[in-house]
């Protein structure tokens, strides 16, 4: 995750938060939450060696409960498309420009998983948490009823281009969103990928007042459009031939 937990509870006032992360991995966030006092952390991973490992680590916790399932639009089963890297990468989706940009990332594995609908989990929580590999749009189609009655926050993974087969990009997940009034707040790009993909934090707009709302808008334009990123590359170039 890119986005900075501290810094965004602290920024926006957030109060008590339950979470929901699908796409737990190996609990990499779960010592923020922790030390952020989330009340409860619902931590959903589909792979089996991800969902033993966090059964292992996070059992004794009271508040911590722990699904061996993914997320999408339906309840069902679905065959995951794992890579060679310790499943950082694994996707419902095949990989498209994920090959170009990462060659030496393979998906040679695959596992039947079970995938549910958020709307059908008979769980509570007001902070949602999507790291799902290009399949984050499927999964807030299958979280409706959610977005409208409960979520109050979400950090979403988006991207810039179609890492994988038919992937949302940024802006799909934002139309999608904007129905149910949630405005992305905070966006950080992930540099080694050269701003390809990243995190994306959203909030519903009855949470924010005026001036957030127009300083979200000010800072996505400039966002959107790579405009720092393609200043770097500018003055990187200048530097370059007047040392040439």
């Amino acid at each position: 995750m890119f986005i900075d937990l501290i810094k965004i509870k602290k920024k926006y006032k957030i109060g008590d938060v339950s979470v929901s992360h699908f796409g737990a991995h190996k609990g990499q966030e779960v010592n923020n939450y922790l030390n952020l006092n989330f009340l409860e952390i619902y931590l959903y991973e589909p792979q089996k060696i991800f969902y033993d490992e966090l059964k292992k680590n996070y059992s004794k916790y009271k508040n911590i409960f722990i699904f061996q399932k993914g997320i999408g639009n339906e309840n069902n089963e679905k065959e995951l498309i794992i890579d060679n890297v310790e499943g950082q990468s694994a996707s419902f989706l095949k990989p498209d420009l994920h090959k170009k940009y990462f060659p030496k990332i393979k998906f040679n594995k695959k596992e039947l998983v079970e995938i549910i609908k958020y709307d059908t989990e008979n769980i509570y929580s007001n902070f949602l948490v999507l790291d799902l590999q290009g399949y984050e749009l499927e999964a807030l189609k299958g979280s409706r009823q959610r977005l409208n009655d409960s979520i109050e926050y979400i950090i979403c993974e988006i991207f810039r281009e179609t890492l994988y087969e038919n992937s949302p990009l940024f802006n799909d997940i934002d139309k999608y969103l904007k129905q149910f009034e949630f405005i992305r707040v905070e966006t950080v790009w992930s540099i080694d990928s050269l701003y390809k993909y990243g995190d994306g934090f959203y909030i519903k707009k009855s949470n924010l007042n005026r001036l957030k709302i127009f300083n979200a808008q000010f800072k996505n334009f400039f966002n959107d459009r790579n405009i720092v990123f393609k200043i770097k590359i500018l003055f990187r170039r200048i530097i370059f031939k007047l040392r040439n």
